[in-house]
């Protein structure tokens, strides 16, 4: 006999990710350079927080 740990279809998260419209990206080569082909993206560290740990 098997035993399953957790029932099946049990949700156990969800998530939320809102629509976002983008209007300006960098070209291919800046992309790569920065780390994201979305100027909005485009935010330094301090907006993040300093690393813990």
């Amino acid at each position: 006999m098997t035993e399953e740990r957790y029932p099946l279809y049990e949700r156990t998260g969800y998530a939320y990710v809102p629509v976002q419209k983008f209007s300006e990206h960098y070209s291919p080569e800046e992309a790569l350079e920065r780390g994201t082909l979305f100027v909005e993206l485009d935010l330094p560290i301090s907006v993040y927080g300093p690393k813990v740990g």
